[in-house]
């Protein structure tokens, strides 16, 4: 999907997403105070990452058909096959798609953006040229980013 991603999209859309992804790096203060980055696509679906404190993993969330059941339009054989070639968890009851990815440095977040951007397409009908709405929230007072 990574590289579907990269061939498919600009590398200034996939470094826009990458940027706020390394923005959030390690930041979170708790599990309860997380320092996260939404990444909405003009349909409204999204993709959410939120670092953890040692920020060495990012939770990644889709948006659930569970948690909004106009998001089950979307989920047809690609969108299933998307998510599920992945290695989300599939939602239980009223949460996301959710799945823990590990990161290490600068290339790792250029990598989840190429990820952000082919979920956005393939699950949520992103397109190219497309607007993507990005919501950013880094605790006050959190240490610079790794």
């Amino acid at each position: 999907m990574r590289a579907w991603a990269r061939e498919t999209f600009q590398p200034t859309e996939i470094e826009q997403l990458a940027a706020s992804l390394r923005n959030i790096r390690g930041r979170s203060h708790s599990e309860t105070d997380g320092a996260y980055v939404i990444f909405i696509a003009e349909g409204g679906g999204f993709v959410q990452f939120m670092s953890n404190v040692a920020g060495d993993e990012y939770l990644c969330e889709i948006l659930s058909h569970k948690y909004q059941p106009a998001f089950g339009d979307t989920l047809d054989a690609t969108a299933v096959e998307t998510i599920e070639g992945a290695g989300f968890r599939w939602p239980l009851g009223k949460e996301n798609f959710i799945r823990w990815f590990r990161v290490t440095g600068a290339e790792d977040c250029l990598g989840l953006a190429e990820l952000a951007l082919g979920i956005l397409a393939k699950v949520c009908r992103h397109r190219l040229g497309q607007p993507i709405e990005q919501k950013v929230h880094i605790p006050f007072n959190s240490m610079s980013s790794k």
